[in-house]
């Protein structure tokens, strides 16, 4: 910035480079404190999931799930069940599939 300050009072006067001077000072200091929270804000969201630290971090308060009991159905034993085999069953293969023992174009191992 000071060698853009220093050419804008050669080229035109000394007041106007002044107040270029302040206005880009205010512009980069807001640049700067906005780009620091967000670098404290990843770093916050890169915590959790190393498990370094909780959500709480991110600035909004987190409250713990509640949880509803999950009832299991009762079962019946099935030791005493009738396991009938199935019959044959008709598992179809493409064309491709079926080629039994034709060459494949390439060495067995």
């Amino acid at each position: 910035l000071p060698p853009l300050t220093d050419s804008i009072r050669d080229n035109m006067d000394s007041a106007m480079a002044e107040q270029f001077n302040l206005a880009m000072q205010q512009v980069l200091s807001n640049a700067l404190e906005g780009m620091r929270q967000t670098r404290e804000q990843v770093d916050a969201a890169a915590r959790i999931l190393t498990g370094e630290a909780g959500p709480e971090m991110m600035g909004a308060p987190v409250e713990a799930p509640v949880e509803a009991p999950v009832e299991e159905p009762a079962m019946e034993p099935t030791t005493d069940m009738d396991m009938e085999a199935p019959a044959e069953e008709d598992f179809a293969a493409a064309d491709a599939a079926q080629a039994g023992d034709q060459e494949l174009g390439r060495a067995r191992r």
